[in-house]
């Protein structure tokens, strides 16, 4: 588990996504409420970590609905099945279970659940 949980910013997450995508074998998954406060900059930025996080990600889990239309606009249709928007923790778990094996590498980017992170860092 990557933990870039305190706070979120545009060159972190994406330096993050490059910390993620460099480690070796097993799925990648992301999971992220987005960035907030970047005004109008916002649509660009979800888009381009979308778009970088689809080449390498096996899944991506908002736990937020703010950016969800952002992320999904910039994937393909085929990308677009990696992309999951779940808000409860506990639901979020249960998806995320099947993959979570000892070669599945997971980024946590910005301000998640706790109850989530705990229960990540637990397994």
């Amino acid at each position: 588990i990557i933990d870039d949980t305190y706070s979120a910013n545009p060159t972190g997450f994406l330096a993050a996504l490059d910390l993620l995508q460099q480690t070796p074998q097993g799925k990648k998954i992301l999971i992220t409420p987005g960035i907030i406060e970047l005004g109008r900059s916002s649509e660009e930025i979800h888009q381009d970590i979308a778009k970088k996080a689809a080449k390498f990600c096996h899944k991506i889990f908002l736990t937020k609905p703010d950016f969800y239309d952002y992320f999904k606009t910039a994937l393909s249709k085929e990308e677009q099945r990696k992309l999951f928007l779940i808000e409860d923790p506990v639901e979020l778990l249960k998806k995320l279970s099947p993959d979570l094996k000892p070669q599945t590498k997971v980024l946590l980017e910005g301000r998640v659940p706790a109850y989530l992170k705990k229960n990540l860092l637990r397994k």
